[in-house]
C-alpha cells in the first residue's frame, strides 16, 4: 500500500489531474452510451407499438364496423325494394373492405402463430359469410322473399358465418391488446435499469470527483510544502 502511495507522489501533478480527469470523462462517457442505448430501446419498442400492435387492432375495428354495416345493408336489401341496388352496392363494397383490411393485418411482419391460426378460422367463416348474402340476394332476385327471411333468422346459416367471423375478430383484438401491454412493460423495464444505471454512475462520478478533488489538492499541498 505505502508502494502505491509512493508511486503516486512521485507522478508529476498534471499527470495527477489529466488521469483523474480523464477517468471522469470515461465514466460520462459510458454513461451517455447507457442512456443513448436506453432511449434507442424505449424508441423501438413505442414504434413497434403502433406499427405492429395498435395499427392492427384499428385495422381490426374498421373490419368489425364493416361487417355491421354489410348486416345492414343486407337487411335492408331483403326489406326496402327500392333501395336494394344501392344496398347491394354497399354490401359489396363493405366485404371488399373486410378483405381489404384483414389482408394489410396479415401483412404485419410480427404476426404470432396464435394470430395465423384465428385467422385461419376468421377466413373460413368470412367465407362463409360472403356466400350465404350473395345466396340472399340471389333468393330475393328470384322473387323467394320468405326463403330469404328465413335465411336472415336468428340460427340461420348466415348469422352464424357472421358471429364466427365477428368472434374470431375480437380475439384477435385480444391477441394484440396483450401483445401491446407486453411491449409497454418492456419499454418500462429498459426505462428503470436505464435510469438505475445513469444514477448509479453519475453518483459514483460525483463521488468520484470529490474524492479525487480532496486527493488532487492533498498531493499539490504536500508538494509545496516539499
Amino acid at each position: 500500500q505505502e508502494r502505491k502511495m509512493n508511486l503516486l507522489n512521485d507522478l508529476k501533478i498534471g499527470v495527477r489531474l489529466i488521469g483523474g480527469f480523464v477517468l471522469i470523462a470515461l465514466l460520462s462517457v459510458v454513461m451517455l452510451i447507457i442512456s443513448y442505448s436506453g432511449a434507442h430501446t424505449i424508441n423501438t419498442n413505442t414504434e413497434n407499438l403502433y406499427s405492429n400492435r395498435l395499427q392492427p387492432i384499428q385495422q381490426l375495428a374498421i373490419v368489425n364496423a364493416k361487417f355491421q354495416e354489410s348486416r345492414a345493408d343486407t337487411f335492408r336489401y331483403v326489406f326496402i325494394s327500392e333501395s336494394r341496388t344501392e344496398s347491394e352496392n354497399a354490401t359489396t363494397q363493405s366485404l371488399a373492405d373486410i378483405s381489404k383490411y384483414m389482408q394489410a393485418y396479415q401483412n404485419n411482419p410480427s404476426i404470432t402463430d396464435e394470430e395465423k391460426a384465428e385467422i385461419a378460422k376468421f377466413t373460413k367463416a368470412f367465407q362463409d359469410y360472403e356466400t350465404e348474402v350473395n345466396d340472399i340476394f340471389y333468393l330475393v332476385r328470384s322473387g323467394d322473399q320468405q326463403g330469404a327471411l328465413n335465411a336472415l333468422s336468428t340460427d340461420s346459416a348466415v348469422v352464424t358465418a357472421r358471429k364466427d367471423a365477428t368472434n374470431s375478430i375480437d380475439r384477435l383484438i385480444e391477441i394484440n391488446n396483450s401483445l401491446a401491454e407486453d411491449n409497454v412493460s418492456a419499454a418500462q423495464n429498459v426505462f428503470t435499469r436505464t435510469a438505475t444505471a445513469i444514477i448509479s454512475i453519475g453518483v459514483f462520478n460525483t463521488l468520484l470527483a470529490i474524492g479525487l478533488g480532496i486527493f488532487i489538492t492533498l498531493t499539490i499541498t504536500m508538494a509545496i510544502r516539499v
